[in-house]
């Protein structure tokens, strides 16, 4: 076998233990594509046994009039929603006075949903993140980035 044809298999062999090492460096075992999520355009929470899904405060294009999500309660208990802050919003109403999350059961706001979170009195724009505050009467509360969005006709609970 020539030098020359040698050399040649050497080169090869060295640029391509190169480029699959490289490739590789700096994935490990805990590279975000290998880390479970769930796609959504809001944003997700929980405290205790309640989640809180699919966070979103729609605008109008004036201002804040409805926040969207979902509440999830996957303990053995009932609990009861009992607030919901804004920041940046004036008043924040429940559609009663406290929204009942029963046992393995799934709670829409907002979007299609009857159950109905409007906002009031606030100075906040569409694309802008706005701390939202849940408060539950067993597991507490759970505080999170809201995403501000256009319009609800895109918009549903639970999507």
């Amino acid at each position: 076998m020539s030098l020359r044809v040698r050399r040649g298999g050497t080169a090869a062999s060295l640029a391509v233990a190169v480029v699959l090492t490289a490739t590789g460096c700096a994935a490990g075992f805990d590279a975000p594509t290998n880390e479970p999520y769930t796609p959504t355009n809001g944003a997700d929470g929980r405290v205790g046994d309640m989640k809180v899904r699919a966070v979103l405060v729609v605008t109008d294009g004036t201002q804040p009039t409805e926040l969207n999500a979902v509440l999830v309660n996957i303990g053995t208990d009932a609990d009861v929603l009992t607030q919901v802050e804004v920041d940046g919003a004036a008043a924040v109403t429940l559609p009663s006075a406290t929204v009942p999350v029963p046992v393995q059961t799934a709670v829409a706001l907002g979007g299609e949903s009857d159950q109905r979170v409007t906002l009031s009195g606030s100075t906040l724009a569409a694309g802008q993140l706005t701390t939202v505050r849940f408060a539950f009467r067993d597991n507490g509360i759970l505080e999170l980035d809201g995403v501000l969005v256009q319009d609800a006709d895109d918009v549903t609970a639970g999507s």
